[in-house]
């Protein structure tokens, strides 16, 4: 961990003298190394012809300290031995390491001078394919001539044919290159010149392609891909060269990390003109997602007989991007083809991506109405053992039948048992529960009842519950609520009592401890429609996660912990995957001062407890490919993700249209007493975020109104332990899950 030890000796002799000394020990983390031990200087040469000169050099070789040890590539420049040009070249050198993340280069300049370095003090330019020298003088000893191509043009007083001060040479290649050289008693000069059409403005432009997003793959590795910039030019030659300037090189391949990158490209044709254009990439990180593509809407159907209605429809398919597709079950509700009963039942289907942690659920209503809904204005009533129905008509269209058992009793006027006003069935079964229909050309009416025994106010039931409790939570601050369930008495004569919790979180629920109270609810009814509730307080407390100042930090794939003590009651143990590593005095595996767990899987959370009767503490590690620190004894912000997190957008598709909600950033990362989530809707809309902790256990959950625009949606964590989170945004079709750190003030 970087830290520097005095280390302090003392010598003493019999004769009872003692003297001591000190000195400091430093201890450094490994870090990878990648060195060139001979990479060579610029070199400047002179020309020996038109072309330039031969350059040669020492390969360069590196050092470094990579197990797979490193491959050097030269990336930019001609090779040694090659005809270098009149001017400077670039020449690079990388060199890649295997096994680790390090690369370094090897920069140096080849620069190639004329055959002479003394001015001669003229001026060479270029325009309509013509090229014009100016300065000239026409002392004998003063020659000009092109030494690409001899023919082209010479003055030469030798020869009787001075040069003026300024001479034109014209007929030339628009495009091609020439060398003017002047030549006399006191200066040489070699100037190479490309020859321009039109003027020296002739334009090049370049068009580049617009921002554009990359998505990384199922392994989170993102691949920098993008079309390539096209450039025209007026130049009469036609030819154009495009050159990326700046950014990551096109196909570069690595971890996502959510990041932009600006993209600059140039554009150069052989009139000597240029022009740049740049645009973004943006890469984003695998989200993984499972969606429903046809979840049912709500059914309703008329019942075709007491017993409800056969309900079928469409099975549902997923669409997912995990890499081994998903998996549906119906987790509530009556399987597709089966008889629904009267009234509304809740079908809830669920979609688990494999190998990843997207879900997803369909949820939809089937409800069975009573054959028909015009009420026929009559009353039914139980006691004793029996039905009574009043309010009938003797007319000949009016029947009524007890469609459960239809051998109980009838009244038809059709078949000559006309029915009175007050029509009473006995002998029936109690707590059972039977069907009376009524049936004319004005109304039909399908009434469910439940016979009592005794009369409608028979019978006195109780119900116990338990006394109020405090449950206390296991390492990691988990409590699982449970307690005795309630027991109930009555003397209604069948004896029989219904037990059914009404309110609180249900029993076996796992929850965070956070010193919160839940009043539980229980409700008792009996086969006579009596009915009594009870109430009872369920405690938590929050588990002692009084610091133990121990230093938690990764890299490499490992976990060390430091600041541990080695007496008997202390022990140390990873939670989340109890086979890695322990050490425990009880077991004769006393810990020392520092201890590092190695072999663990990078990206993946860890939870590092230490337990002593002193203090107790529970700290998530997200394990890293490079240094972070986690815990009480660690310094503050340096966390595995800090700052804010830009994210990602998820498709909500609703009446054959597309809906786009875009979770721009989460911010404050790490979080103490807050979290907030900048969200872009394209439409007003409704979502449920839910917050669940590392265990999948549910601690919040609320409906966000979104505005259309921009929104700022804001949760208070504060009571929340420390620990790793995840939020889930759901619509009826959609969702998206995003994980965030909570940490102590």
């Amino acid at each position: 961990n970087n830290s520097t030890y005095t280390i302090e000796y003392e010598a003493t002799d019999e004769c009872g003298n003692s003297t001591t000394c000190s000195f400091e020990v430093t201890e450094e983390n490994f870090y990878a190394t990648v060195e060139f031990t001979n990479c060579p200087a610029d070199i400047t040469l002179e020309a020996a012809s038109s072309t330039g000169a031969v350059a040669t050099w020492n390969e360069p070789v590196v050092d470094t300290n990579c197990p797979g040890g490193a491959t050097i590539n030269q990336v930019v420049g001609l090779s040694s031995g090659s005809v270098f040009p009149i001017g400077t070249t670039e020449v690079v050198f990388q060199a890649q390491t295997s096994g680790c993340n390090a690369s370094t280069a090897c920069v140096f300049n080849v620069t190639v001078t004329e055959p002479n370095n003394t001015a001669c003090n003229i001026s060479v330019s270029s325009a309509n394919g013509s090229i014009t020298i100016t300065g000239l003088t026409s002392a004998e000893n003063t020659k000009l001539y092109d030494s690409s191509i001899s023919s082209v043009w010479r003055c030469n007083p030798w020869t009787g044919s001075p040069c003026s001060n300024s001479e034109t040479i014209t007929g030339l290649n628009v495009g091609e290159t020439y060398f003017v050289g002047v030549n006399s008693d006191v200066c040489q000069e070699w100037i190479p010149i490309v020859v321009l059409g039109g003027n020296n403005n002739e334009g090049v432009s370049i068009s580049c392609p617009e921002d554009l997003t990359v998505q990384a793959n199922s392994d989170n590795l993102v691949t920098l891909t993008w079309p390539v910039p096209t450039a025209t030019t007026d130049c009469p030659t036609g030819t154009t060269t495009i050159t990326q300037i700046s950014g990551p090189s096109l196909g570069t391949q690595f971890l996502s990390n959510n990041s932009t990158y600006t993209i600059e490209y140039e554009a150069t044709d052989e009139c000597g003109n240029s022009t740049t254009c740049s645009f973004e990439v943006t890469e984003e990180s695998f989200y993984a997602t499972v969606d429903f593509t046809n979840c049912p809407a709500d059914i309703t159907l008329e019942a075709t007989s007491a017993a409800g209605a056969v309900v079928t429809w469409n099975e549902p398919v997923v669409d997912t991007n995990c890499p081994d597709g998903a998996d549906i079950n119906q987790v509530v509700g009556l399987s597709n083809g089966s008889v629904f009963p009267i009234g509304t039942t809740e079908v809830v289907l669920r979609a688990q991506g494999n190998g990843c942690s997207a879900y997803s659920t369909c949820v939809f209503n089937v409800t069975i109405t009573e054959p028909n809904n015009t009420a026929c204005n009559i009353s039914v009533s139980s006691a004793n053992g029996s039905i009574t129905i009043t309010g009938l008509t003797s007319a000949e269209n009016t029947k009524l039948y007890d469609n459960n058992i239809s051998s109980v009793w009838r009244c038809n006027p059709w078949t000559g048992s006309p029915c009175s006003n007050s029509e009473t069935i006995t002998g029936l079964n109690v707590g059972e529960t039977y069907f009376v229909g009524v049936n004319s050309d004005i109304c039909q009416e399908w009434i469910p009842i439940v016979v009592l025994g005794g009369n409608n106010n028979e019978g006195i039931i109780t119900i116990d519950c338990p006394e109020d409790l405090t449950l206390d939570p296991v390492p990691g601050n988990l409590v699982t609520l449970t307690w005795p369930v309630p027991t109930a008495v009555s003397n209604c004569s069948t004896g029989i009592t219904t037990i059914t919790q009404i309110g609180g979180p249900v029993l076996g629920t796992e929850i965070m401890a956070d010193n919160s109270s839940y009043t539980i609810e229980y409700e008792a009814t009996d086969d006579c429609g009596n009915s009594v509730t009870c109430v009872f307080n369920v405690f938590t407390t929050e588990f002692n996660d009084g610091s133990c100042n121990v230093s938690v930090s990764t890299t490499n794939g490992s976990i060390t912990i430091t600041g541990l003590t080695n007496v008997e009651n202390t022990k140390l143990f990873d939670s989340s995957i109890t086979s890695v590593w322990k050490c425990n005095p009880w077991i004769g595996s006393p810990c020392s001062n520092s201890e590092t767990i190695t072999g663990l899987n990078i990206g993946e959370t860890y939870f590092v407890s230490v337990n002593s009767d002193a203090c107790e503490e529970w700290i998530p590690v997200v394990v890293e490919g490079s240094s972070s620190l986690y815990g009480s004894n660690s310094p503050a912000g340096n966390t595995a993700e800090a700052g804010e997190r830009n994210l990602t957008s998820f498709d909500q598709k609703a009446g054959g249209q597309q809906q786009k909600i875009i979770i721009n950033k989460l911010f404050p990362l790490p979080a103490t007493d807050q979290i907030s989530v900048d969200i872009l809707s394209l439409e007003d809309k409704e979502l449920k975020a839910t917050i669940y902790n590392s265990r999948g256990g549910v601690v919040s959950q609320e409906l966000v109104q979104l505005n259309k625009g921009e929104n700022i949606v804001s949760f208070d964590i504060q009571n929340l332990p420390t620990g790793f989170y995840q939020i889930l945004f759901t619509t009826k079709n959609s969702h998206l899950p995003i994980r965030f750190i909570k940490q102590k003030l």
